[in-house]
């Protein structure tokens, strides 16, 4: 029988190794294959009777952490790799060979689907580059230790060390979820060839004579420390033109609308980002904040569990302050523009006229909506016209909200001023006052009240007349909706509500119910110059009740004969003048503080206003993952398992053991 030669043998032993190693990690990433897997599939079971806020997308949300799971796991077992590797190549072919069992479980979902490809290839590149820099450094590891398990037990504690540190994740991440950063391709790079460099200087010390040798140590440290500086300042001297993050996924879901650069490249200043954790771990709120952050050095972001609102970011620049949803980029972008503009925003709200008090806390007061402008950066403040007899220069706003006298002449002609400079105006004109505002203090529902308390003391002659002048119309009655969304908000039939609306600059991207209680008709008027557009509207199953007896006294009914107006009524107007901007709402409730239980209302107040004062708005259109799901039976399933967990390494373990002469 030959003898086996020790090259032979040795041969054997290595490629012995190699599979064990191969094995090791193949059971690593399979286990982690699974349990993605388990977590996608969930997923996509709760989608289909609770729709998520985006997309279910293969890619994102099984082959993402994936493939971040696979790289931690690549680094518990890469040290074995480089103790026991002749160098630099030889271990990078067994990493490759590492990398086959991921990339054979990510093939197989081809067969039940249509992954991304981008995401793919942008992570298994990032595998690649950052397995390949720690190969770098553990190959020097190996030539600066004596033996081959102290070299093993250096590496794995830098291994550890990298993975329980909040380096690495978030670049695997990047790869993963199909984000290019060129300053981590820069860094792979650099890390990868300051290793190999290092390795080589090393053997070069190794080899020189006893009197060359302290020599030899001291040049070895000296081009350590000039690499590694060196390295470090390449990639934090990497101009912004070069600081790319190129995004590779179908709908370019990361990428930042060139508007948000534009904006963030405006910056001059630090910005703080408070989101609350709950907020922060919504699907794609972090993902957005990140990119963000990487487009500016002034943003900086901050998960804090202090914040109140769920769902609200709080944005301050500059001792200024926005709040705001962070759901859209859209949303954020716009806050920043706010805060960069810094303009003073003034909201005087007319007294003197027993309107409704921006300081009152009480149910039909105004607390809450003064809150609400406060916190979009307005000063709020109070103005009667009848004592100033003007309205003040720094007025960006002004309110009637809920008169129940009327104005006088002189107030009117004020007004006329100011609209004719260039001013703006909301008002907030509720139906027959003295009922109204008995109703709406008393928390008494309309249809039981005695019809002896219905007074026309709230015509507001000279109000009305003005509005009128200026391109509205207001109705004299209440209207009554008996359709069913009050039902479904509990309200009776003298709160008329909105669902769908007209087509304007106010309602675009309004898709929230809004309610109103006891309103009066508003509509618009033509005149010359002036564009009058209606802006709230109910639906068909309300109409305009001119009959205020038969109203008090509970028996509300649609009588053509008298005047009566079939739905859909109109409930508020906006006009836009040359110079002017007015909007006008037959109701002053919907924003009172005992409206709050209906999310919509603030939102149509916020856009009035925003309109009114004509802010900029930077509209985004919304990015989202397509839709990318899988479908395999529990059977398919399984199997995919079996591969996973028992196939992939049971393959690996019978290479390391195979019969054969050796190679």
């Amino acid at each position: 029988m030959p003898s086996r030669s020790p090259a032979s043998a040795s041969t054997k032993r290595r490629r012995r190794t190699v599979g064990l190693i191969v094995s090791l990690f193949a059971i690593l990433a399979g286990a982690a294959f699974v349990v993605s897997l388990n977590a996608f599939l969930d997923q996509s079971r709760q989608a289909l009777s609770v729709p998520p806020p985006e997309p279910i997308n293969v890619s994102q949300l099984l082959i993402r952490p994936f493939l971040i799971r696979a790289g931690l796991a690549a680094l518990l077992a890469l040290p074995f790799v480089t103790a026991r590797a002749k160098g630099f190549s030889h271990a990078l072919q067994m990493y490759l060979l590492m990398l086959l069992a991921p990339a054979i479980l990510c093939a197989m979902l081809f067969a039940f689907g249509r992954p991304e490809w981008g995401p793919l290839i942008s992570g298994f590149l990032g595998l690649l580059l950052i397995g390949a820099a720690f190969i770098a450094v553990g190959v020097l590891i190996a030539g600066l230790c004596t033996n081959t398990l102290a070299a093993a037990i250096a590496t794995v504690a830098l291994a550890l060390v990298l993975s329980t540190t909040p380096w690495l994740t978030p670049v695997l991440d990047d790869f993963a979820k199909g984000v290019i950063d060129a300053r981590y391709l820069l860094a792979s790079v650099l890390f990868t060839a300051l290793g190999l460099f290092l390795a080589q200087q090393t053997r070069v010390r190794s080899k020189a004579g006893n009197g060359d040798r302290f020599f030899a140590g001291i040049a070895w440290f000296a081009a350590a420390q000039v690499a590694f500086i060196g390295a470090l300042i390449a990639i934090s001297l990497l101009p912004p033109t070069l600081n790319r993050r190129w995004d590779v996924t179908s709908t370019h879901v990361f990428q930042l609308a060139p508007e948000t650069r534009a904006t963030l490249r405006s910056l001059d200043a630090p910005v703080q980002i408070r989101v609350p954790v709950q907020a922060a771990g919504a699907p794609g709120v972090r993902d957005r904040l990140k990119e963000y952050a990487e487009a500016s050095r002034f943003i900086r972001i901050d998960e804090q569990t202090d914040v109140q609102d769920a769902g609200i970011a709080v944005v301050q620049y500059r001792g200024r302050t926005e709040r705001i949803k962070t759901a859209s980029e859209q949303d954020l972008t716009n806050a920043l523009v706010r805060l960069r503009e810094g303009r003073t925003k003034k909201v005087y709200f007319t007294g003197g006229h027993a309107e409704r008090d921006p300081a009152s806390s009480e149910r039909a007061g105004y607390g809450n909506v003064a809150a609400l402008l406060q916190s979009e950066n307005f000063i709020v403040d109070t103005i009667n016209i009848a004592v100033h007899e003007v309205i003040p220069p720094d007025a960006s706003l002004v309110i009637v909200a809920g008169p129940r006298a009327d104005f006088f002449r002189a107030e009117i002609e004020a007004l006329d001023r100011y609209i004719d400079g260039g001013g703006t105006a909301l008002f907030l004109v509720d139906p027959f006052g003295d009922l109204k505002r008995y109703i709406t203090e008393s928390g008494t529902a309309l249809f039981m009240m005695d019809p002896a308390t219905v007074s026309n003391a709230g015509e507001l002659r000279n109000l009305s007349a003005f509005i009128h002048r200026h391109g509205a119309e207001l109705g004299s009655d209440v209207v009554v909706d008996t359709g069913p969304m009050g039902q479904f908000l509990g309200t009776d039939a003298s709160v008329p509500v909105a669902a769908d609306y007209p087509p304007h600059p106010i309602t675009k991207g309004l898709n929230s119910l809004t309610a109103y209680p006891m309103a009066r008709s508003v509509d618009p008027v033509s005149q010359e110059g002036v564009s009058a557009a209606s802006i709230i509207r109910t639906g068909d199953q309300a109409w305009a009740e001119t009959n205020l007896e038969q109203l008090g006294a509970g028996h509300p009914s649609m009588d053509l004969a008298r005047g009566d107006r079939p739905g859909p009524v109109s409930l508020g107007v906006a006009i836009s003048a040359p110079k002017s901007r007015l909007v006008v709402v037959g109701d002053s409730d919907f924003v009172a503080n005992y409206s709050a239980n209906v999310p919509g209302n603030a939102e149509m107040f916020l856009a009035i206003v925003r309109w009114l004062i004509q802010e900029k708005v930077v509209t985004i259109p919304p990015r989202l993952p397509e839709e990318r799901t899988l479908t395999m039976s529990t059977r398919q399933q399984g199997m995919l398992v079996f591969l996973a967990l028992a196939l992939l390494p049971g393959g690996a373990a019978a290479f390391a053991f195979r019969a054969g002469p050796a190679d």
